[in-house]
């Protein structure tokens, strides 16, 4: 087991030396060399004699210091010899409490006589690299804020202009995609307070492409509701027409004569003007027949299949609103959207 000399933290074990009882060590080159310098430094005052028959080599016990280690650590920073209320470490000589078991500074363990690795320092090391990264993490976040806010709140001006112009004039001019980007960077940048750079350009021409689009979406959805959605409104009459149909294709199937009005047939005619009576009338007999519960099934499997069929009418309109002009404004529009998101068009 090392034997760590107070004075200089070196281990003395096959050196000759002294111990107090608290268990601290010092070698006798050491003693000598501190009691030297303390005469330099004060000639009055003459250094404590030590009888060299103190010091000892053998391996059993080593001879009591008789107060001339008191002496000797008079001066010696708090950090060096063992706490007042506890004792050094047999292993290094730091500081530990009483009735610690295992050194805190370099692992040694007092009851096993063995080393054990302690986490202190890369519990450090790994706090300040976390440290760090909150640090950037945070710092990037308070960097997205403001474009994202005002990039969002043009982009939004924006797509409500394109589906304004797009849904009651019928307009579709791709450079409305150019304007939109310079609306978008500009209330990026301006939301920075003139400190844009290459972050909140990157959300401007993010934020510029997705005001495009939802203008565009906006638009067919504006049509849709006002010209189309009252053909997939889900009520009575449409529940009772939907059970006519399926008398009329369950009757054509088992080769019943139907009087279609006007010579048409079941795929040309229009409810409920040339469809014949008694379909008419067995499809009121079929809805008076529905109990509660099975009206509300009915009217839930409709409405499913009403916002399918919605969502595939409006991702179709959206699609075909795409020109080839828009392969020119857009990116365009995106590029502008960056540059004065970023403060560019001061350089």
């Amino acid at each position: 087991m090392a034997k760590i000399c107070v004075l200089c933290n070196e281990d003395c074990s096959d050196r000759p030396r002294i111990k107090n009882p608290e268990g601290q060590y010092a070698c006798k080159a050491c003693v000598e060399a501190r009691q030297k310098s303390k005469s330099d430094r004060s000639a009055p005052i003459q250094p404590e004699p030590i009888d060299n028959e103190a010091f000892d080599l053998e391996p059993v016990g080593e001879p009591e210091s008789d107060g001339v280690m008191d002496v000797l650590l008079a001066d010696v920073p708090e950090a060096t010899p063992a706490a007042a209320q506890g004792r050094a470490c047999p292993a290094c000589g730091a500081a530990m409490a009483a009735d610690a078991i295992v050194c805190v500074s370099c692992g040694y363990n007092t009851a096993t006589d063995t080393a054990v690795r302690t986490k202190s320092k890369n519990i450090r090391k790994e706090g300040g690299v976390a440290d760090a990264a909150a640090s950037v993490a945070t710092g990037t976040l308070h960097g997205l804020v403001p474009p994202l806010i005002g990039g969002g709140i043009a982009g939004a001006i924006g797509a409500g202009a394109w589906a304004a112009i797009a849904f009651y004039w019928g307009w579709e001019v791709g450079i409305v995609a150019w304007i939109v980007g310079g609306l978008v960077g500009a209330g990026a940048f301006i939301a920075t307070q003139g400190q844009g750079g290459t972050l909140s350009g990157v959300v401007a021409a993010i934020l510029a492409v997705a005001s495009i689009a939802g203008g565009k979406f906006w638009a067919v959805s504006l049509y849709f509701d006002k010209h189309i959605a009252a053909e997939f409104a889900i009520d009575d009459a449409s529940i009772q027409q939907m059970l006519t149909d399926d008398l009329a294709m369950e009757w054509e199937a088992e080769g019943r004569d139907l009087d279609w009005k006007d010579g048409t047939d079941f795929w040309a005619s229009e409810y409920p003007d040339q469809y014949p009576q008694e379909l008419l009338d067995a499809g009121a007999e079929a809805f008076a027949q529905l109990t509660p519960a099975e009206l509300q099934e009915i009217k839930d499997q409709m409405e499913l299949g009403s916002s399918i069929t919605e969502a595939v009418v409006k991702t179709g309109g959206f699609l075909g609103m795409w020109s080839f002009f828009d392969l020119i404004f857009v990116p365009l529009g995106l590029v502008t959207a960056f540059r004065v998101g970023a403060g560019e068009f001061e350089s």
